[in-house]
């Protein structure tokens, strides 16, 4: 585990988020902000907060969390799995499958850079993006799943 910043060389990132190509996915949530949504909303049904809870227990067991407390935690950073963290990737579809049933289009992005990395380990980096360089930059990210 390793929190200082370093250059990756051109390693590619995927992150999840809930919206429509049109949307800037700049300013999109993840998937695990979006089910919280619906379940604090009580939009989903019994079993489906049941394995929403399950889900959430098996990441929390097995992906590590990174070292700032809640009142710590950048807000404008967010999480990408690496590409070779396939078991939670594999996880993350099946979250989207829940998502997608309840209306919300999910996108999966990938960069080679998901901006300044404040944390990263062998599965994810935390970053906070460069919003000068990707407003110049506009195809940064590669959306590679379409709006439902």
């Amino acid at each position: 585990m390793s929190t200082a910043p370093r250059l990756l060389s051109r390693e590619t990132f995927i992150r999840f988020v809930v919206g429509c190509d049109a949307d800037d996915a700049d300013r999109l949530d993840g998937l695990f902000v979006m089910a919280g949504g619906l379940r604090d909303e009580e939009q989903l049904e019994h079993y489906e907060r049941e394995w929403l809870e399950e889900l959430y227990a098996w990441f929390n067991a097995r992906l590590p969390c990174p070292p700032f407390s809640k009142e710590q935690f950048p807000i404008e950073a967010v999480c990408w799995f690496r590409t070779s963290a396939g078991q939670f990737v594999s996880r993350m579809w099946d979250l989207a499958a829940l998502l997608r049933e309840h209306a919300c289009p999910v996108r999966m992005l990938r960069t080679t850079d998901p901006g300044t990395i404040l944390y990263q380990d062998a599965y994810q980096v935390l970053a906070i993006r460069r919003r000068v360089a990707w407003q110049r930059r506009r195809s940064r990210y590669r959306v590679t799943s379409k709006c439902a």
